[in-house]
């Protein structure tokens, strides 16, 4: 399955002030706790534990969110949905996708040079 990470580069640059050092440092966060949040969603996801799903969709959508990672924001909020009503076992081709978007982002270097991914 190909995933395309996109960043909304200038969104995350407005949410620090236009610093790009604090940028750097709250991207190193993220990259850490999104990890450990898309661990936690595989190991929910295996344990079919659609209430462990939707909290860790939920939180992988706020970290997301808050440096305009848009295409773990929108997959992470599909998950959040459907496991919320119970339903985790269609949610295996999703949750391989958001763990690779998640996987993509911590492996990428270029996450805060000029371009967006």
């Amino acid at each position: 399955m190909e995933v395309e990470l996109r960043w909304d580069r200038h969104f995350a640059l407005e949410q620090v002030g236009g610093d790009e050092r604090i940028l750097n440092q709250l991207l190193a966060l993220a990259k850490e706790s999104m990890s450990n949040k898309a661990r936690e969603l595989e190991e929910a996801f295996r344990g079919r534990d659609a209430g462990g799903v939707a909290e860790a969709a939920h939180a992988l959508k706020g970290s997301a969110s808050n440096i305009g990672l848009l295409s773990v924001q929108e997959t992470a909020h599909a998950i959040e949905i459907i496991a919320a009503g119970g339903e985790v076992s269609s949610l295996e081709q999703e949750v391989k996708k958001l763990v690779g978007l998640v996987e993509l982002f911590v492996a990428s270097p270029a996450i805060s040079n000029e371009e967006a991914l």
